[in-house]
């Protein structure tokens, strides 16, 4: 059996390897995320491909993350962000639940107001995949203006385009805004890619 609904966790064993279970995973709602001890990592695997399921290369699973609009911590979420500027309030913050760590400043901003940059999804006119931390301008009648920065970025298969996560000014934020950089323009899209 396998947990149904998305992040339900369940505790699971294949053979000798015990591993947790969640619904949901880092590149889609309708995966799921297998954690165990570093140890069994390798007999898991070998587990798991003697049932067909082979391990991907990491930079499949990134391209497949950003797809998805899956954040990573470290590349596209540190502690300088508040959890807000990382857009996915649906699926990672509660403003029903009781007392918890961080609850004041997510309160604050919800009570007062906006945050001033949002993680979003950009589709590459260009063939060259940005390198992480390129600068995004609006092109403005004084001139061209820096509103954002590309977080993570990959060629999509599904787009013939580069793709990649970036934090943009909350003002150029919404799906279809056209920004620019060196190498050319990109557009705001929505995530997940689904097409």
């Amino acid at each position: 059996s396998t947990p149904q609904g998305y992040l339900e966790f369940m505790d699971s064993q294949l053979g000798e390897f015990p591993f947790a279970c969640s619904r949901g995973g880092a590149v889609s709602a309708e995966g799921f995320t297998l954690c165990c001890q570093e140890n069994r990592l390798e007999g898991l695997c070998d587990e798991l491909k003697k049932l067909g399921i082979d391990q991907s290369p990491p930079e499949v699973l990134d391209v497949l993350r950003i797809e998805a609009g899956v954040p990573m911590y470290g590349q596209d979420i540190t502690e300088d962000n508040l959890p807000q500027e990382v857009n996915r309030n649906q699926q990672a913050i509660s403003f029903t639940k009781g007392c918890y760590l961080g609850q004041e400043t997510v309160a604050r901003l919800d009570a007062l107001g906006h945050v001033n940059k949002l993680l979003v999804g950009l589709r590459f006119i260009v063939d060259k995949v940005p390198a992480p931390g390129q600068e995004l301008g609006f092109n403005m009648e004084s001139g061209r203006k820096v509103v954002g920065r590309v977080t993570s970025a990959a060629w999509s298969a599904r787009l013939n385009r580069p793709l990649a996560l970036a934090y943009v000014n909350a003002k150029h934020a919404q799906t279809g805004t056209k920004l620019a950089f060196s190498e050319g323009g990109a557009e705001v899209v929505d995530l997940p890619i689904t097409n």
